[in-house]
């Protein structure tokens, strides 16, 4: 019986996903080639194109993956119903965490990601749109922790989006600052 690591287990269209992640990251779209991830990826290109037609379709995925998947972790009704002060705590380790399942976002700098991210607001049709609602749904449900009703006032929707504002706002300073993430992953759970 032979160990399987995690390496084995990643299929070639995780591995291409992963690899492409990496140098968008890196070198950001434009400055990535299908040889480039073909090459980081250790498949053939042939196989690249089994499972992807286009770079612009492993970007549409890989943004898929790691950046809007991860927000159905947040169970927002229970959110909702938390004091705003553990609502405050839960989203601050969700957006911390938020990467830590990906060992290809969790060792990097915020910083990288979040442009990353904006990077893909030009790239991807779309996709703006789809982070707003992603957002726009964490904010009403904050303002419905603030205001401890179904139906906040603006005043309770204008504190939650200050919140949130200061949660992704400390994070980024946090890394601009040189703040160890890992540490700050390590502070949470304790």
């Amino acid at each position: 019986m032979t160990d399987t690591t995690k390496e084995d287990a990643i299929t070639p269209k995780q591995r291409i996903a992963n690899s492409a992640l990496s140098l968008f990251l890196r070198y950001g779209y434009e400055g990535t080639s299908i040889v480039q991830i073909v090459e980081a990826s250790s498949v053939s290109k042939g196989a690249f194109y089994h499972y992807f037609t286009s770079k612009a379709q492993v970007h549409k995925e890989v943004t898929q993956n790691y950046f809007l998947d991860p927000f159905k972790k947040l169970d927002l009704k229970a959110l909702a119903k938390l004091s705003p002060k553990k609502a405050r705590a839960t989203l601050r380790d969700f957006f911390i965490n938020q990467h830590s399942n990906s060992s290809e976002l969790s060792d990097l700098n915020i910083v990288l990601i979040k442009a990353f991210m904006f990077d893909s607001f030009m790239q991807l049709p779309g996709f703006d749109k789809k982070i707003s609602k992603k957002y726009s749904k964490i904010i009403k449900a904050m303002a419905r922790s603030i205001a401890k009703s179904k139906s906040p006032d603006k005043k309770a929707k204008q504190q939650a989006k200050a919140v949130l504002a200061t949660i992704e706002g400390e994070l980024l300073l946090d890394a601009i600052l040189g703040e160890d993430q890992n540490k700050i992953i390590s502070k949470n759970k304790a």
